[in-house]
């Protein structure tokens, strides 16, 4: 019967018998192991199993005489019997003793897991535990949960998983063999925690008891000697969490999400009275949800203890508020709140909610101060001067910039030209609600995608992460599915890098320029008109490339578009190797102008990475942004950005959508280092070439769309 249970991948030498029931009086049983010669006494509350061949199932104790058993002792105890009703091989005993999970492993129906020993539970990272529906998990005093990888519960409905104490004797028996001398109660065993910067808790259908103790440290929370829990992810829906101590302390940057779910201690809580021995409205429940960070927790749609919901303490003085249910300290949205307890399961959403995030210049800019649009103001750009945007030009070393600068909304449609009305129409046919499971993002395109991603240094600016935060809060949903355009594409990968553990399910990106644009180029060194041509759109103005070229020297983002190094290193067959392509002209060799026409001494080749930056510098652009002005605070933001996101690792529920068939500007030919003509238009669609569009890290979901525009 060996492998049977495991402790640190070893097998544990501990009694095993089997025999036969000689005595069953309902409450106990006699098993006479006739190796030994010892007589094994059951109490009534082990864990019996009888084995059918197909299930496990539970039976209480009763007319089991002259039946063969097999059982496992441990220190002393019995834990658990199997029942071999039919004559065939013994079963193995259906428990394990764990420690370190260093490969991916599933605890399945039907198994008891016992942690008990000095450094509890280890989940490796890279390493995944699945730990399925009817299994129980036992944990002794001091001992923890650490996951440094993936640690998947998928309880269900009728079968939930349990997490308990070693002293539990309703499940799993009485482990600590002392019969009902002891019960458990909050605080009897550690915590259950992530570790790291790679860690990932998801449960589903769990009843959680008990935990919370060791140190005062609480359930899912780091200590001092493990590394930092830095933005993880818990998420936690259809579940038990009942009789715990402080059961969550993450890291600053950590995110907690529990919805549908029960989170109050029903047998150590109590409403408490007055001095005259009147029942007051404030209640003890001993559990507590404390947020150290500035990410607010989604913890809407569960039950506190209170049908007046939870008691939040965002400031000193809120202690002295009357107590509801269950403590919530910090940011967190716990609306809507159940006012009695969780039972039966919400219905499944249709479908994840859609974040759509658009790309440069595709969002509306207001100034705060005045109410006044600013970006693109239609009306003043039909107007002769286009010098109302002076307002959007940025300090060259990025210093004070204007915080009333303000994102509205995202261009849906302007006179005839369609940007993501169509799109928005789509989604709203397949079933989808703007503002209830449709949300758009718009954004200050101008500053450092980094910043836009989140955790932005200035406290005004609307990121990303603040946006999905809200839509999972708003929905109650674990997940969101989200559709960027062009430069929104960067954003959201730069997202992506910063928060591994983040909630998207599927991302779809159109026409992003994954390794920048010459067209970015264009802008900076010659201007622009954005495609609001004169006569376009408007009976006598349109856009001032040269207006564009000054409010854009200075944008963080326009550099960030800029070809990166993987432009350069791309192994695609139209890939040019380079937008600035420069010719020298020998003079040896050469006897006449005829020869020089013919081509006699001349030479191109492209610029590298690094000499097109010398190149923009020389040409007046911004060094600071290049990370080539000698100041210690100088990055190339070009190079910062694309180093983090053009090689991110594969996802299958990642799709990529690219144009092809359009002559797309493709940079200059120098001479002397003066620009001599554009070249050569490439393959692309019109703003982005195809060699930047088609290398996508992300998945094998590659869509070509021919003869389509950018826009």
């Amino acid at each position: 019967m060996g492998g049977f249970f495991i402790f640190g991948g070893t097998a544990l030498a501990d009694t095993v018998v089997t025999g036969r029931v000689t005595s069953a009086d309902g409450q106990n049983i006699e098993v006479f192991d006739a190796t030994s010669g010892i007589t094994y006494t059951v109490d009534s509350s082990a864990a019996i199993i009888i084995k059918n061949g197909v299930n496990a199932e539970y039976y209480n104790i009763s007319d089991w005489d002259n039946v063969t058993i097999q059982g496992i002792v441990y220190n002393t105890h019995i834990l658990a019997w199997v029942i071999n009703d039919r004559g065939s091989t013994p079963f193995s005993i259906p428990v394990i003793f764990a420690s370190t999970i260093s490969q991916n492993t599933t605890w399945h129906d039907g198994q008891i897991i016992i942690i008990n020993n000095s450094d509890g539970l280890t989940v490796q990272a890279g390493v995944k535990l699945t730990i399925e529906a009817g299994a129980i998990v036992k944990l002794a005093n001091f001992n923890d949960i650490k996951v440094y990888g993936d640690l998947e519960v998928k309880g269900s409905p009728d079968k939930p998983v349990f997490i308990t104490s070693f002293g539990d004797d309703t499940l799993g028996g009485d482990c600590n063999g002392d019969g009902a001398m002891t019960a458990p109660g909050p605080g009897w065993w550690g915590k259950l925690k992530t570790v790291g910067s790679t860690a990932q808790i998801n449960i589903d259908y769990a009843q959680i008891k008990y935990g919370g103790g060791v140190y005062f440290a609480p359930c899912f929370a780091g200590s001092p000697s493990d590394p930092a829990s830095i933005g993880n992810t818990i998420t936690i829906t259809h579940s038990n969490l009942l009789d715990n101590e402080q059961l969550f302390e993450l890291g600053s940057t950590d995110l907690l999400k529990i919805n549908y779910s029960n989170f109050w201690n029903p047998d150590f809580c109590y409403q408490e009275y007055d001095l005259d021995g009147n029942l007051t409205d404030k209640w003890d429940c001993g559990s507590t949800i404390e947020n150290r960070g500035d990410t607010v927790f989604n913890l809407s749609n569960n039950y506190w203890g209170s049908p007046l919901g939870p008691t939040q303490i965002l400031t000193d003085e809120d202690w002295n508020n009357p107590v509801l249910g269950t403590y919530i300290i910090g940011q967190a949205n716990y609306t809507p709140f159940l006012t009695s307890p969780w039972t039966d399961v919400p219905p499944a959403p249709k479908h994840n909610p859609v974040i759509i995030v658009p790309g440069i210049i595709a969002s509306y800019l207001n100034n705060s101060s005045t109410g006044e649009e600013i970006w693109p103001n239609i009306e003043k750009m039909k107007g002769p001067f286009d010098t109302y945007m002076d307002v959007l030009q940025i300090k060259k070393d990025q210093s004070d910039i204007n915080s009333s600068i303000n994102p509205t909304d995202v261009f849906r449609s302007i006179a005839d030209n369609d940007f993501l009305a169509g799109l928005i129409q789509e989604l709203k046919n397949a079933g989808y609600q703007e503002n209830t499971d449709l949300f758009v993002f718009p954004y200050d395109w101008r500053l450092n995608l980094d910043y836009t991603a989140g955790d932005s240094p200035y406290s005004w600016q609307k990121t990303l992460k603040q946006e999905i935060e809200y839509v999972e809060a708003t929905t109650s949903s674990a997940k969101v599915d989200i559709i960027a355009h062009s430069m929104g594409g960067l954003l959201v990968k730069d997202y992506i890098s910063k928060y591994p553990n983040n909630s998207i399910d599927k991302f779809v990106d159109i026409a992003t320029p994954q390794l920048g644009s010459p067209l970015a180029f264009k802008i900076l060194n010659y201007g622009d008109n954005l495609g609001f041509v004169k006569n376009k759109y408007f009976i006598n103005w349109g856009l001032s490339g040269g207006e564009v070229k000054k409010i854009s020297q200075n944008m963080p983002a326009i550099y960030q578009l800029l070809p990166s190094r993987g432009y350069f290193e791309s192994n695609l067959s139209n890939a040019d190797k380079g937008y600035i392509q420069n010719t020298s002209v020998s003079i040896n060799g050469i006897s006449n102008i005829q020869d020089v026409m013919k081509g006699i001494g001349i030479s191109k080749r492209f610029l590298t990475y690094d000499e097109s930056l010398q190149y923009l510098v020389k040409e007046k652009r911004n060094d600071f942004l290049l990370g080539l002005s000698g100041d210690a605070n100088s990055v190339n933001v070009n190079d910062e950005l694309h180093s983090r996101i053009d090689d991110l690792p594969s996802k299958d529920n990642y799709y990529n959508i690219v144009g092809c068939g359009q002559g797309t500007y493709a940079g200059i030919e120098t001479v002397w280092n003066t620009k001599l003509k554009d070249l050569t238009p490439v393959q692309g669609d019109g703003t982005v070439p195809l060699s930047s569009a088609d290398p996508f890290a992300f998945g094998t979901n590659k869509y070509y769309v021919a003869t389509s525009s950018h826009a």
